[in-house]
């Protein structure tokens, strides 16, 4: 495994690990707005959460 794979494998475990941290969190608006901040997308956090319009969300327009 080259450094560059292992960035990719280390990013993506974080993704893993703050997905499992926002799990009691019961704030729609507050879990949008840490996944953005982490760096997901709005299609992300859209089928994370079920969320259609991720971009309309408190969250999403607070986490700037």
């Amino acid at each position: 495994m080259n450094d560059k794979q292992f960035e990719i494998i280390c990013k993506k475990l974080d993704k893993i690990a703050l997905m499992l941290s926002i799990q009691n969190i019961t704030s729609q608006d507050k879990k949008v707005s840490m996944l953005k901040k982490a760096g997901f997308d709005s299609v992300e956090i859209g089928e994370l959460l079920g969320i259609a319009n991720v971009r309309q969300t408190k969250g999403w327009k607070s986490a700037r």
